[in-house]
């Protein structure tokens, strides 16, 4: 049965315990773990405790999407025990992305307006505005991504910084589809179908929309690049060879827009459009 709560993500996992992530163990410092995965397990477990959350939100004419996802957001934050700031990056907006977005953070963040022309350096802004706005160190400071079309589960924070108490400088979570973008059930089956997860509670998925980062980790990797697309990708391989303790998990998840046109020339909207395609055939 569909579930009442409008934040329940249609997907078929089941985050366990994230008090206890899942290690990989090894003396390397960049195990190849096969199948496309990486894993690290460098822990730090003396880093100091983190006092502040940064959360970077790109957004471009997201209208429709942005109030959901603050509101996530924001009934995450009640809970995560420390200070949590929102910079809502918006990106060429032609609509009311940025008053909405400023409507509701109040002193709960801000709102970074510009041309940016790419994703990554949207990201990057977000970021360096996001630092600059907070006093607490780089090392006590965590960075939170996620997408203007995604909203998170009211834990989203208290996930995250579980895995950071344990040592971990990043976690890459997975994507759930959200159902009511979805006309054909079986086309999100066949997605869900075809969505690698691993036993060991890892995955081998990078996604901007749910990846975080200590901030001092973020720096030494030298932060987003202004790439069109796969920034997160990028930065998230750039942070394991730099030898950050870096895990992959499928107890963080959070719920993204499952709509056929993005805003990314050949982001997960297109990705969408091939499993569509190939439903029609």
């Amino acid at each position: 049965m569909p579930s009442s709560d409008p934040f329940a993500p249609f997907a078929p996992f089941a985050p366990s315990d994230p008090s206890d992530p899942v290690e990989i163990k090894t003396s390397l410092r960049l195990t190849d773990l096969g199948d496309g995965r990486f894993q690290t397990n460098r822990h730090r477990p003396n880093q100091p405790q983190l006092k502040r959350v940064l959360v970077v939100v790109p957004a471009r004419n997201e209208a429709s999407t942005i109030t959901r996802c603050l509101t996530s957001l924001l009934r995450a934050r009640h809970i995560a025990g420390v200070e949590v700031d929102v910079v809502v990056v918006a990106d060429s907006c032609a609509d009311e992305t940025p008053d909405l977005a400023r409507d509701m953070l109040g002193h709960c963040g801000t709102v970074v307006t510009g041309v940016f022309g790419s994703v990554g350096a949207a990201r990057r802004a977000g970021t360096i505005q996001g630092l600059e706005r907070s006093e607490v160190s780089l090392q006590q400071t965590w960075i939170a991504n996620t997408d203007a079309d995604t909203f998170v589960p009211t834990n989203w924070f208290e996930t995250q910084l579980a895995f950071a108490a344990g040592g971990w400088a990043a976690v890459a979570g997975i994507v759930a589809l959200d159902r009511v973008d979805w006309s054909d059930h079986q086309v999100a089956q066949q997605y869900f179908a075809t969505y690698t997860t691993y036993n060991d509670g890892s995955h081998p998925h990078v996604h901007g929309a749910n990846m975080a980062v200590r901030g001092d980790a973020y720096l030494n990797a030298g932060g987003w690049r202004p790439l069109v697309r796969s920034e997160d990708r990028d930065l998230w391989t750039r942070l394991q060879y730099a030898g950050h303790p870096t895990i992959s998990t499928t107890q963080l998840v959070v719920t993204t827009s499952a709509r056929r046109h993005g805003r990314v020339p050949g982001g997960f909207a297109e990705c969408l459009q091939q499993f569509e395609a190939a439903e029609a055939v």
